[in-house]
Order: C-alpha cells, then sequence, then structure tokens
C-alpha cells in the first residue's frame, strides 16, 4: 500500500507541477505617476515608444485609452492602458496560452506575463519621465 501511494503522490506531482509552479497571482501593476507638466499627447507618445520597444501592436486608440497585443512565440496577451496627464494604468484584458485561470477569487497566469508587464512598466515610466525632462 505504501508503494501505492508514493507512486500516486509522484504521479500527482508530475501531472499539476509544470502547470502549479509556472503561475503566479495576476495583479496589475500600480498605477504611473505622471510628472506635472506633462501633456496628454506626450503621454500616449511616451507608452507608444514603450510599446513599440518591447515589440507589442496597438490594436486600438481612442483618447485616453490604447489596447495593445504581444504576440511572443505561441503566446498572446492582450492589455487596456488609460492614461490622462496625472496617471497611467495598465489592465490585463486576455490572454491565450498564458495558463490564466481563476481560483477561489485569484487570478493566476503563467510568470512570464508578470516580468512582460514589469518591462514594460519600467519603459513607460522612464520615457514619460524623459519626456518631462526635456
Amino acid at each position: 500500500m505504501n508503494r501505492f501511494c508514493a507512486v500516486l503522490l509522484a504521479f500527482a506531482l508530475f501531472a499539476t507541477g509544470p502547470v502549479a509552479f509556472a503561475r503566479e497571482e495576476l495583479t496589475d501593476p500600480p498605477p504611473i505617476a505622471v510628472p506635472e507638466g506633462v501633456s496628454e499627447d506626450l503621454v500616449a507618445r511616451a507608452i507608444k515608444d514603450a510599446l513599440v520597444g518591447r515589440a507589442w501592436t496597438i490594436m486600438k486608440q481612442r483618447p485616453g485609452r490604447i489596447d495593445a497585443t504581444l504576440h511572443l512565440r505561441k503566446h498572446v496577451a492582450n492589455i487596456e492602458i488609460a492614461y490622462d496627464r496625472e496617471q497611467i494604468v495598465l489592465a490585463y484584458k486576455s490572454s491565450e496560452n498564458l495558463d490564466y485561470t481563476e481560483r477561489r477569487g485569484r487570478r493566476l497566469i503563467h510568470d512570464n506575463y508578470l516580468g512582460w508587464i514589469q518591462n514594460l512598466v519600467n519603459d513607460i515610466r522612464r520615457t514619460v519621465h524623459n519626456a518631462a525632462n526635456g
């Protein structure tokens, strides 16, 4: 019986291990503060420059909003960016092949997505602050 339990446990860990360990809690990043004196046009330009620099595709633009998609190998991530002269807010919209799920009120996603978003946030922050300084 002990051998059966060990085999069953090993199978359970093997079957769920890679998926369980690759997922992290999905929380949208905190808003990015826009420095005083930066116009909404400069904010939009900074966002677009950061998106293009990280190989995101701008899918739709309207005043104060940009929808963008990242195609990376077999993975697809869709986000919405809301902005004005005070802040920039990035929000997850949908994805493909990133193991997105909701469990017990928590959103989970492949940890690569979180890295891609953090890189984008860092680039947007840097670009908008550079626009403010000249």
